[in-house]
């Protein structure tokens, strides 16, 4: 491959998050790794995630047992599903050539010495967002990850796992595992050179309007940081200009959105609608239902109540009431 940089195209790295971002949206990319460089301040999950990170590293490299504090307990759950750390290498970083104006930064957690093996620690709130079996044979972190270790003597297969320790409530542990073909690992790292290059034109944009906003994304995680800056996100559509005569791609991302909007709240009134209908099947009150009217009794009717003792003396012996 040759890998000498076009004219006029800036060589950059980049990182499998990075790639991530710019798929999901490409503007909110450009605000944070274009001109502009703003970076988010990290919030209080990423935090956490760090220091659990930072805990683990310690105890497979230097054997320090995790502190009694938050991140200490969250990290202390999942050692007994850490490999031998004999057996490992850990934080492992390495740049490659990616494309011919780009590069990787791959910073990996676990890397095995005598077996192509590929891990890496996960927090999260919920074990809901954990990946599947399934999932991880496309993951393209541990996919890139996989290349970048083995791309000299190419396996045919990898082991790949990844372990998710719990932040909410009691702290536990879950490793997930698959084993990556080689085929499909050659395969992503070409497709990720083809979106390098296709970024690295764009990192120097000093407008951003070669990056295509994806309006679906700008509720991401509480909310998109860039919404302030950004044209197409919520808060500042309604500043745009209603007079002019082309549409434009502004115009075609604020009215998806109003559609989108539209859309969820349709399904909003049918989910209620059909969650009053499975209520009133089984007899149960939404929380703002008014309390139920109880009948009131009926009075009782003397002479009914006499015929009716009547038939019941008869009965038995198969007399009738004319």
């Amino acid at each position: 491959m040759n890998n000498t940089p076009k004219p006029n195209t800036p060589s950059i790295r980049v990182s499998v998050s990075q790639i991530r971002k710019y798929k999901r949206c490409a503007r909110s990319w450009w605000y944070q790794y274009g001109p502009l460089g703003i970076k988010p301040p990290a919030n209080k999950s990423a935090s956490l995630g760090s220091a659990v990170h930072h805990i683990l590293e310690g105890y497979l490299l230097e054997g320090t047992e995790p502190p009694a504090t938050k991140a200490g307990r969250i990290a202390a759950c999942g050692l007994d599903k850490l490999p031998n750390p004999d057996e490992l290498e850990i934080e492992k970083s390495i740049t490659l050539p990616l494309a011919e104006n780009s590069k990787i930064l791959c910073r990996i957690d676990m890397l095995g010495k005598d077996r192509p093996y590929v891990g890496d620690h996960k927090t999260t709130s919920d074990f809901k967002w954990a990946k599947t079996r399934g999932e991880l044979n496309t993951d393209v972190q541990l996919l890139t990850y996989a290349y970048a270790a083995y791309h000299e003597s190419q396996p045919a297969e990898v082991d790949a796992e990844l372990i998710y320790y719990r932040t909410r409530g009691l702290p536990v542990s879950m490793s997930v595992s698959t084993i990556l073909k080689w085929e499909d690992i050659e395969k992503n790292w070409a497709l990720m050179g083809e979106i390098a290059e296709e970024m690295a034109p764009k990192k120097l944009d000093p407008t951003g309007d070669t990056c295509a906003p994806n309006t679906g994304a700008c509720n991401d995680f509480g909310g998109c940081f860039f919404a302030g800056e950004c044209p197409f996100s919520p808060r500042n559509r309604k500043n745009l200009d209603p007079g002019l005569d082309k549409v434009t791609s502004r115009d075609n991302n604020v009215r998806a959105l109003d559609d989108a909007k539209t859309k969820t709240k349709k399904e909003k009134r049918k989910m209620s609608k059909k969650s009053k209908d499975i209520q009133a099947a089984f007899g149960i009150l939404s929380p703002d239902a008014a309390e139920p009217q109880k009948p009131e009794p009926k009075k009782a009717d003397p002479k009914a109540e006499a015929v009716e003792k009547l038939v019941e003396m008869l009965n038995p012996f198969g007399g009738k009431i004319p």
